[in-house]
């Protein structure tokens, strides 16, 4: 029997955080069309999903976080990759952006999201809402909205 290969697939997490208003936080990236994303990014090797979400939150925003639950597993067909979704509440920090990959880091009511953002972002703030089961699903692809 062959043995099996690493996956070359991408990982990654993302943080959905909301303030005591509701707000949910995002970050404008300096790259992919300026958009607005949650904070999150790719998962390092012998990293789990929890933990790479934990430090890219620090990373990008300046504070520290702690995961409260997994809210949905995404795989996105037009990249092969597979993304996590935690719900996660700030334990402290302050607020900084990281001003390399991250220009700004906010929060915003649920019905007044910035533009650019994505579909897939979108998403994953209204799966973030619930508080069903875990949602697993497909996306084919992402659209960025201006």
């Amino acid at each position: 029997m062959m043995p099996r290969s690493r996956s070359a697939r991408p990982l990654a997490s993302f943080a959905a955080i909301f303030n005591t208003a509701g707000e949910v936080l995002l970050v404008r990236l300096s790259y992919d069309q300026g958009q607005w994303a949650l904070p999150g990014g790719n998962i390092d090797p012998g990293e789990s999903p929890a933990d790479a979400v934990v430090r890219e939150v620090r990373e990008e925003t300046g504070l520290e976080a702690a995961v409260e639950d997994l809210y949905a597993v995404y795989w996105r067909r037009d990249i092969d990759g597979t993304q996590f979704g935690f719900r996660c509440r700030v334990t402290g920090g302050v607020l900084t952006p990281d001003g390399r990959e991250i220009l700004e880091a906010r929060y915003f009511p649920l019905d007044a999201l910035p533009r650019p953002i994505s579909t897939g972002t979108i998403a994953r703030v209204n799966d973030a809402r619930g508080q069903g089961p875990v949602a697993v699903k497909v996306f084919e692809g992402i659209e960025y909205l201006r």
